[in-house]
C-alpha cells in the first residue's frame, strides 16, 4: 500500500512537473503564431500596398506619356491643316459654282445633288484614281504626307459629303463618304458641331477602317457661310514610339498595359494582336462588366488621379489580377 502510494505520488509529481514544462512552451508557441500570423497579415498588406503604388504610377505614367504625344499630335496638325489653308488660298480658294452635281454616297437612300465644289474656280472632278492628280488633296500630301480631304456641306444640320480626298480604299479613292451630325450613339459628331461653331477640330476621328489623329477647318463663301471642311490627318497607328513604348512595358511577371477608348475599343492591347477590337461587354469570372466599370471609373477621376478596379480572371498564370484604369485627356470620338 505504501508503494502504490509512493508511485502514486511519483506520478503526480510527474506530470506536474511536465505540465510546467510543457505550458510554457504552449503558450510560446501560440505567441509565436499569433505573431508570425501578423507578421504575414502586414507583409501581403504592404505588397498589396506596394503592387498598387507600382500599378498607380505605371498609370500615371503612361498617361503622362500619352498626353505628351497627344500635344505634340495636335500641334503638328495645327500645323497641318495651316499649311493646307495657305495651299488652298494660293491656289484661288474654295467657292461653290452654278452647275450641280450627283454624289453617291453609301448608307443613303438616294444620291445627294450638290452644286460644284471649285477650288481657284475649277472642279476638281469625281476623281477616284490616285493616279490621276487631284488638285489641292495631293498638293498638301506632297508636302506634309498623311492625309488630305474636302469636306462639302449638304444640309442645314452641316453634314458633309467628302468630294476630294487621296485617302484610298481597294486602289481608289475613297468619295461620297456621309460625315452625319450625330454619331451612332445619338451624341453629337464633334467634328460637325466644331464647324457650325466656326471652330477647328482637333481630335482622334475614325476614317474608314483607321483611327487618326485629325485636324479640320471650316470652309466659307464669300458671304461668310459654311459650304465645307478642309481636313488633314494621320493614321493613329503611325504614332510608333509610343505604341512601341507602351507594348514593351512588364507590369510584373504576367501583367501588361492596355489603352482603350472610351467606348471599348483596344488602342494599344496586349502584343497588338487585338488593336481595334471592342471589349466593351466584356466579363471578368464572376460576371462583371469590367471594362464599362473601368472606363466608369475613368471618368469618374480627376487629372492626375487614378481609379483601382479588381478583375478576376481564373488563368494558370494569373489566379486573379487588378487593373488600374486612369483617365487620359482625350477628345471625342467623330468619323472623318
Amino acid at each position: 500500500m505504501k508503494t502504490g502510494t509512493r508511485l502514486s505520488l511519483k506520478a503526480r509529481m510527474l506530470v506536474a512537473g511536465i505540465a510546467l514544462s510543457v505550458a510554457p512552451l504552449l503558450v510560446i508557441t501560440w505567441v509565436i503564431q499569433r505573431q508570425n500570423a501578423r507578421m504575414t497579415s502586414v507583409a501581403v498588406d504592404e505588397c498589396r500596398v506596394l503592387a498598387s503604388d507600382d500599378l498607380d504610377h505605371l498609370a500615371q505614367s503612361t498617361v503622362s506619356m500619352c498626353a505628351a504625344q497627344q500635344e505634340l499630335l495636335a500641334q503638328m496638325l495645327e500645323n497641318y491643316v495651316n499649311v493646307a489653308k495657305s495651299t488652298l488660298a494660293g491656289l484661288g480658294g474654295a467657292s461653290l459654282g452654278t452647275e450641280a452635281v450627283s454624289w453617291t454616297v453609301p448608307g443613303q437612300p438616294a444620291p445627294i445633288v450638290l452644286p460644284r465644289l471649285l477650288i481657284g474656280g475649277r472642279w476638281p472632278g469625281q476623281n477616284t484614281d490616285p493616279q490621276i492628280p487631284t488638285p489641292l488633296v495631293d498638293d498638301v500630301t506632297r508636302q506634309l504626307g498623311g492625309w488630305c480631304s474636302l469636306m462639302q456641306r449638304v444640309n442645314e444640320q452641316g453634314e458633309m459629303v467628302r468630294v476630294a480626298t487621296n485617302i484610298a480604299l481597294d486602289g481608289q479613292r475613297v468619295l461620297g463618304s456621309f460625315v452625319a451630325a450625330k454619331l451612332p450613339d445619338g451624341t453629337p459628331n464633334p467634328v460637325i458641331a466644331a464647324a457650325l461653331a466656326g471652330e477647328r477640330y482637333v481630335g482622334r476621328v475614325l476614317v474608314n477602317k483607321d483611327w487618326c489623329y485629325a485636324a479640320y477647318e471650316p470652309l466659307y463663301d464669300s458671304e461668310k457661310r459654311l459650304i465645307g471642311l478642309l481636313g488633314v490627318a494621320v493614321r493613329e497607328q503611325s504614332v510608333v514610339s509610343l505604341r512601341q513604348q507602351i507594348l514593351s512595358a512588364k507590369v510584373g511577371q504576367t501583367g501588361y498595359i492596355y489603352v482603350l477608348d472610351s467606348k471599348g475599343h483596344y488602342i494599344v492591347s496586349a502584343g497588338g494582336k487585338r488593336d481595334g477590337e471592342n471589349i466593351w461587354e466584356s466579363k471578368d469570372e464572376d460576371g462583371k462588366l469590367f471594362i464599362q466599370e473601368a472606363i466608369r471609373a475613368a471618368r469618374a477621376t480627376k487629372p492626375g488621379q487614378t481609379a483601382e478596379i479588381t478583375i478576376v480572371g481564373k488563368t494558370p498564370a494569373t489566379p486573379s489580377r487588378a487593373s488600374k484604369s486612369s483617365n487620359s485627356p482625350t477628345s471625342p470620338h467623330g468619323t472623318g
